[in-house]
């Protein structure tokens, strides 16, 4: 009976039933695995000395505080970022856009780095140009605290809702806000009464994005905080892990909260939005007329360039700069200039030549894998007629919406060899981390195309005699070619300079790009870590130059 239900199964079934296992296995069973282990009965207590300590109530406040304030700053500045550019004539606003936007592909630990560069107390350029000219005895700005952090990671996360807003701003029908105008509205009444409503769902959907983003940050409290033992969630698990005997069993714990405390985010928005109707959104009207700026045209255009001056040309230009010195500190002057950081870097730091290749090594492999999964993952999601097809696709991308410092917990915990497979200290487990973690990019992106995919197309191959397989490879593959490639690199992009995951996973022979950075800066050479940051800085956007091309500006900043 067995052998004959066996013989019935068709290749498709084999290969997209084997996927689907393979992503369920390495992608939920860490997770769940995490959950069931810190409620069993030999850890629970782990709870009860959990909420015991102080020092536990005291970081979940900070986390807290720092997603409040930092989500509050990315609105300031994101949604009139938006409005301005859409809804105005200030020109170039294709290149305003892809200069706002860069923030979205720049790891935010490579922004704290440069703002160390000009905010440290002691040899910060802008702490120590004010004190120098304004004759002042200590440093006017502290980014060691919590409000540094917020700053640094609000000047990031700011392209969340700056790009979910514009465009929003793209899809609503500007004959309302006309039609209000034409009643007597002013602009600020029509955008207060209609436009703001109508972009509410992409308004809140970019505000989650940043409270889940900033409370799962590890590299900017890590650089900004810890030194002023000033912990969050994400830096607690951190040090738990690395300084205490069975760190991990409290981490398992502490990870739970951290993992609802992100999916209640999600939770919150998909109740707020329940109920509520947004159907003038169902499609992509004309720009309609822009409105005429006429002598505030200017001012918009300074106020443009001093906002993205301080924000990204700023403390990117910083790194740059700071990578090319001798002793920074010192004036800019052609005696303290060099390239004996890259040398030494590139040629004389051992781990240097190991962590780039580790890196584009791992993130290649992960992007492949991702690619070809999540195509598959897509293919069940849309052209099948599975039942669990949603609970494969929801669990396949549950990772994505899991902090990284959780998902790298459940890693451990699962490949340890308690559970059979031991993968730790191992390049494999940095392979599935990114791969479970980023999967989802490709899961979208090719279920998108693949319903613009006319089901026909396949049917004519079968009906030649065909088999799935071949189908599949010589009639979807091509068709979805570019939207595949384009996937591979949006997850090469954040998997090559991966950070709050790799910091618990690397082991003495598999530290990354990423990893080497961070202890650069906190412990050896704040110098070397400069001159690392900007070849990343480089990579990240030589990629995102592909993407735009091979994809025409489909996808990319």
């Amino acid at each position: 009976m067995l052998r004959s239900c066996l013989n019935r199964l068709k290749t498709e079934h084999w290969i997209l039933g084997g996927s689907a296992l393979l992503l369920l296995y390495f992608a939920a069973f860490p997770l769940l695995l995490l959950i069931f282990k810190s409620i069993s009965p030999e850890h629970i207590q782990n709870y009860a000395l959990i909420v015991s300590k102080k020092s536990n109530w005291i970081s979940l406040l900070n986390t807290l505080s720092l997603c409040i304030t930092t989500t509050a700053l990315t609105i300031i500045i994101g949604l009139p970022l938006a409005w301005l550019l859409y809804k105005t004539d200030i020109p170039q606003k294709n290149l305003w856009k892809s200069l706002f936007s860069i923030p979205y592909i720049i790891p935010p630990y490579v922004g704290a780095i440069a703002w160390l560069k000009l905010l440290n107390p002691t040899s910060g350029s802008l702490n120590l140009f004010f004190m120098k000219y304004l004759h002042l005895n200590s440093a006017p700005f502290q980014i060691y605290s919590l409000g540094g952090a917020a700053m640094v990671l609000g000047f990031f996360f700011y392209s969340f809702i700056f790009l979910a807003c514009y465009n929003a701003l793209q899809k609503m029908d500007p004959s309302l806000e006309e039609a209000a105008l034409m009643c007597g509205s002013n602009r600020w009444q029509a955008f207060k009464d209609i436009t703001l409503p109508l972009i509410l769902p992409a308004l809140m959907s970019g505000i989650i994005l940043v409270f889940i983003a900033t409370a799962t940050a590890f590299g900017v409290p890590a650089l900004l905080m810890m030194p002023q033992r000033l912990f969050v969630l994400t830096t607690r698990i951190y040090t738990d892990v690395l300084n205490y005997s069975g760190g991990i069993l409290k981490a398992s714990s502490l990870s739970v909260i951290l993992m609802i405390f992100g999916l209640t985010g999600l939770w919150a928005s998909s109740l707020f939005l329940k109920n509520k109707r947004f159907t003038t959104l169902s499609g992509k009207y004309a720009r309609g007329e822009p409105l005429s700026l006429q002598k505030w045209k200017w001012p918009c255009i300074i106020f443009l360039i001093g906002v993205w001056g301080i924000m990204v040309f700023l403390p990117l230009i910083t790194i740059v700069i700071s990578s090319f010195l001798k002793i920074y500190g010192e004036p800019l002057s052609f005696s303290n200039f060099s390239f004996q950081k890259y040398r030494y870097v590139l040629f004389e730091l051992a781990t240097t030549q190991k962590s780039f290749l580790n890196s584009f090594l791992f993130a290649t492999l992960a992007s492949l894998i991702s690619v070809i999964l999540g195509a598959l993952v897509a293919y069940v999601k849309v052209k099948t007629h599975i039942k669990s097809r949603h609970w494969i696709t929801f669990l396949a991308t549950l990772p994505y919406a899991t902090p990284g410092t959780v998902v790298a917990i459940g890693l451990i915990i699962a490949f340890s060899g308690s559970h059979g497979l031991n993968l730790y200290n191992t390049f494999w487990i940095l392979i599935v981390a990114y791969s479970v973690k980023y999967i989802s990019f490709a899961i979208q992106n090719t279920a998108a195309a693949l319903e613009q995919i006319d089901s026909t197309l396949e049917e004519s191959g079968r009906m030649c005699g065909a088999s799935w397989l071949k189908v599949f490879a010589t009639i979807l593959v091509p068709i979805l070619k570019p939207t595949l490639i384009a996937s591979f690199f949006l997850i090469f992009m954040p998997t090559f300079c991966e950070l709050t995951m790799s910091i618990l996973l690397v082991g003495p022979k598999t530290e990354t790009v990423g990893t080497l950075l961070f202890n650069l800066q906190s412990y050896d050479d704040p110098q070397s870590a400069a001159v690392l940051a900007t070849l990343i800085i480089c990579v990240i956007l030589t990629a995102n130059f592909m993407v735009k091309k091979i994809t025409r500006g489909a996808y990319g900043v």
